[in-house]
């Protein structure tokens, strides 16, 4: 029969990690815009559109690529706010920006926005175009209501 070794170690949790890293409270939703280092999902964006290569990690002329690496850009953006509580217009980005060209067009995005806008314009490279005067005019559309 096996002995218990005792009550269960207490772990000191007072120390600061080196890279002075410290864990964030939890508790209910923050919002990204109290973080200093935090961009919220429109300057994020507008970070992606100025430097798609550097987020996306494809040639200028691979649209699909581009395209995919976006989606899931944005899957993983969304899933951090959700994870750490942030509130932010992001945390449910893709869905309200598929509502937004639905009402908008009458797009269908039950594939997503990403592929309605690739279903709905002639060419990649004009989905592309439109992909991101939508997005700053979905913005724009926030900030009035």
């Amino acid at each position: 029969m096996r002995q218990s070794a005792g009550p269960a170690p207490v772990l000191d949790r007072s120390y600061q990690h080196t890279s002075g890293y410290k864990p964030r409270p939890t508790g209910p939703p923050r919002s990204a815009y109290e973080s200093p280092t935090m961009a919220t999902i429109f300057e994020f964006l507008k970070r992606v559109e100025q430097r798609p290569g550097m987020f996306l990690y494809a040639d200028e002329e691979d649209w699909e690529l581009q395209f995919r690496n976006l989606k899931m850009l944005l899957i993983g953006y969304e899933q951090a706010l959700w994870n750490h509580k942030l509130d932010e217009p992001g945390r449910d980005f893709l869905d309200q920006f598929g509502a937004y060209l639905f009402e908008k067009y009458g797009w269908s995005s039950s594939s997503g926005p990403i592929a309605a806008i690739l279903r709905e314009t002639p060419s990649p490279h004009e989905a592309w175009r439109t992909f991101w005067r939508e997005v700053w005019a979905f913005r724009d559309s926030m900030l009035k209501n």
